[in-house]
């Protein structure tokens, strides 16, 4: 981070390869799909916005980070047919992620610094089976069963010097370490119907359980009591019905895809920053999230497309659990949902209730196998709260964006030049509050262009 302009500094390496193996015996079909990646990330940026609302002196917080992430996946699927009715699949997945993470914070000489150096690891494994019996062959019924275990390690050790101006230094000590070792496991299962009306419309009825592991509070702020603490937050599950209608009508010029779906949460976990010092991830409740997706694309002459995508949805809480506690307050907040340990939570943060966007694409032949093509369209989202505690409002936001090219008629090589929130909107996605500690936004992209050229071989 510039001293001076605080301007904020990134840089990401980003690597990766996937294996895909498919061997076929006896009617028999083995697919081996391995995968690995890795990710060096450094940043920095001035987490107070070039001041402090909450501490006296402070000149703000600047942040620096540098992580590194592996991640290797296998996953082994056998798949066969028993009869001509039945077609069954069985897998095994197997995941590892070793990451580390130097993370320091400097809030001037009257506030001090903090320095963390945390290391994580997690291994996940699975075992699936699924199984689709056709009754008729417009109807088919399709369940399966996954179950998940995640083992998770972490430590964090704070490295800050303690002093007594250092307000951000060390608790308890310098060089205490926390660390943590958890595992959970859960079965879930899904079952839904499928029912071909005809060629052209198919309707389907499911039911489907999630499951998304429990974990650790990370990014102290040098309070390894308050902040991250001993306990992990839960797991978070969620159990959704959801009903659906495809079609392609009128020659298949008109695609239709509409679905209805109601999911029930328990446990579900939010980002809260509800103490000077740490963003963690707390278990905020039990909620319901309900709600209307459509998709459309027409094609009213040769060469031109149409589509629309609207998607509609509620939240509903039907309970609110304590957040974590502020630095200092300690057990105090136990079951308190009362400010300044929780506040009560009314919306599902990055929840708009109706988002939407709608375009077009042309293509004009040209002589000599080559074409010319061009195309628009418009996003709006709702507006919608940030963060668990619904202190921060999103305002709503309509974003235009465009392409031009040129190329061969088969796209076997093209020239675009696109444009992305082409009006140059002034727009945020997402904010931070934390007791008058930091208040900040961050924006959306501005207008950005891109020239690229495509080759399909």
């Amino acid at each position: 981070l510039d001293p001076v302009t605080r301007t904020r500094t990134t840089r990401t390496v980003q690597a990766g390869t996937n294996l895909a193996l498919s061997f076929e015996f006896g009617g028999v079909t083995l697919k081996s799909i391995t995968g690995y990646a890795n990710i060096d990330d450094q940043f920095g940026f001035d987490l107070a916005g070039g001041g402090n609302q909450g501490v006296a002196g402070a000149t703000g917080l600047l942040i620096t980070s540098d992580s590194t992430l592996d991640q290797f996946s296998q996953e082994f699927q056998l798949l066969g047919r028993l009869g001509d009715s039945f077609d069954w699949q069985l897998g095994l997945f197997y995941l590892n992620e070793d990451g580390s993470q130097s993370f320091a914070g400097d809030a001037g000489a009257f506030v001090g610094n903090f320095a963390e150096q945390i290391e994580n690891e997690t291994d996940s494994y699975a075992v699936f089976a699924e199984g689709t019996y056709k009754f008729t062959d417009a109807l088919s019924l399709t369940g399966g069963l996954r179950w998940t275990q995640d083992e998770k390690e972490y430590s964090d050790t704070c490295l800050s010097t303690p002093s007594v101006l250092n307000l951000l230094a060390c608790q308890p000590a310098s060089g205490a370490t926390v660390d943590l070792d958890d595992d959970w496991d859960e079965l879930t299962g899904k079952l839904s119907l499928n029912y071909q009306l005809n060629d052209d419309q198919l309707v389907y009825l499911g039911f489907s359980q999630g499951y998304q592991s429990g974990g650790y509070r990370t990014l102290c702020f040098g309070n390894l009591t308050a902040a991250c603490g001993g306990t992990p937050f839960d797991p978070q599950t969620v159990d959704s019905i959801e009903a659906g209608w495809k079609a392609a009508l009128f020659d298949n010029r008109l695609r239709l895809n509409a679905v209805a779906f109601y999911a029930m949460y328990e446990d579900i976990q939010q980002v809260v920053t509800n103490f000077a010092g740490g963003f963690p991830i707390d278990n905020i409740g039990d909620v319901d999230v309900y709600g209307l997706e459509l998709e459309i694309l027409w094609a009213p002459i040769d060469d031109l497309n149409v589509y629309a995508n609207l998607g509609i949805q509620e939240s509903d809480f039907g309970s609110v659990s304590p957040l974590s506690p502020p630095g200092g307050l300690g057990d105090s907040c136990v079951d308190d949902p009362t400010p300044p340990c929780a506040t009560p939570t009314d919306e599902l943060p990055s929840n708009p209730k109706w988002q939407g966007k709608i375009g077009f694409d042309y293509t004009i032949p040209l002589e000599n196998s080559l074409a010319f093509f061009y195309g628009l369209d418009i996003y709006h989202s709702d507006d919608y709260y940030s963060e668990a505690r619904n202190l921060i409002e999103i305002e709503s936001y309509t974003r235009l964006n465009g392409f031009i090219g040129f190329g061969a008629d088969d796209q076997h090589w093209q020239v675009i030049l696109s444009g992305k929130n082409i009006t140059d909107e002034e727009d945020n996605v997402s904010g931070i509050f934390a007791n008058n500690f930091t208040n900040i936004r961050t924006p959306l992209p501005p207008a950005e262009y891109m020239l690229s050229f495509k080759v399909n071989y």
